[in-house]
């Protein structure tokens, strides 16, 4: 799944969704995986370490207990900061 998530971050949409039918996720599911993907994609924009909501290593630490994306998105407060800093830039 985590693959499916980077593809997206990769913005290989097409693969992604090909990945994602291949391991039989429904649409919303693999929409979920899309935001993730974003989210992780733009948490690594900036001009310096600094301009990052998670430094990579924290957001790292912040995924590693996760074997399961979904699981990720449900729990972790770092989705949570992630998906608000990347609705903020498209406000």
């Amino acid at each position: 799944m985590w693959a499916i998530v980077a593809a997206f971050g990769d913005n290989l949409r097409r693969s992604a969704y090909a990945l994602a039918e291949d391991a039989d996720l429904t649409e919303p599911q693999a929409d979920k995986l899309a935001l993730l993907g974003g989210c992780l994609n733009y948490n690594g924009y900036g001009d310096s370490l600094e301009d990052l909501h998670f430094h990579p290593a924290k957001l790292y630490q912040a995924m590693e207990p996760y074997a399961d994306p979904f699981v990720f998105i449900a729990k972790s407060p770092a989705f949570i900061a992630l998906l608000r800093d990347l609705m903020m830039i498209f406000a």
